[in-house]
């Protein structure tokens, strides 16, 4: 009888643990498309509003993602702003084990952002008077929104760790002189990332789009004082 108590708790032990893998997975998948995965950092009474978009991220925000937020923290207190931090659902096609907003950056993916960027601002209940910002691949899907003059006049997107265009300008991108503006936050050591000859913005003013650039000494990361920098250059113009 011993023997076979043993046995039945063996088994009852093995399909309770398979019943909590299985509850694990679909809380992962619920998390990955969970439409109200997205947090919010600041008080509901803030003056301005941001929404960022991360870079290429593990499914559960990675060290570099910790500190960005702590950044945007301290960016919401000093400047009085309130924060929508949604996350990608999607996992690229280049990393099936992280996210990202996407890299061809056609329609479809397009669409997703504008929807992902709109919901988030519902849900984070923010002020009207937003600011968009990304870094790396969420930053270059900002980069492509404004090429598209999808920001109004007034508004502004911060794009760190993103400061490169391989190629030309796509062939359709219009006069951008009423598309707000444009903030390049750039680390002079992101090998991959930042251009010192500043041919992108340069093409961007062939086009009479509204760029400024902010660059510190450090690599592909976030900056505080010069995210810090941007965010002033943004609201003075509201």
């Amino acid at each position: 009888m011993i023997k076979v108590q043993v046995v039945h708790v063996g088994l009852r032990y093995f399909i309770l643990l398979n019943l909590l893998l299985l509850m694990s997975c679909q809380a992962n998948e619920k998390k990955l498309n969970s439409e109200n995965d997205i947090l919010c950092i600041g008080s509901d009474n803030s003056k301005y509003g941001a929404i960022y978009l991360h870079g290429t991220d593990s499914v559960d925000p990675s060290e570099q993602e910790k500190k960005n937020r702590e950044i945007l923290q301290s960016i919401s207190k000093r400047f009085d702003i309130k924060v929508a931090l949604p996350r990608a659902k999607d996992l690229c096609d280049q990393s099936k084990d992280q996210l990202c907003w996407g890299w061809k950056f056609d329609q479809d993916e397009v669409n997703k952002i504008q929807n992902i960027i709109e919901s988030s601002s519902k849900i984070c209940k923010l002020p009207s008077r937003k600011i968009l910002i990304g870094f790396s691949n969420g930053a270059y899907a900002l980069n492509k929104l404004f090429r598209l003059c999808y920001l109004k006049q007034d508004q502004t997107i911060i794009s760190q760790g993103a400061n490169t265009l391989r190629g030309p300008l796509e062939y359709n991108t219009r006069n951008l002189s009423n598309c707000g503006k444009l903030i390049f936050i750039s680390g002079k050591k992101d090998k991959y990332n930042y251009d010192t000859s500043n041919s992108y913005s340069k093409k961007l003013v062939e086009k009479s789009a509204h760029v400024e650039i902010v660059e510190f000494e450090g690599g592909h990361e976030m900056d505080l004082e010069s995210l810090s920098d941007a965010i002033k250059s943004s609201i003075q113009t509201k």
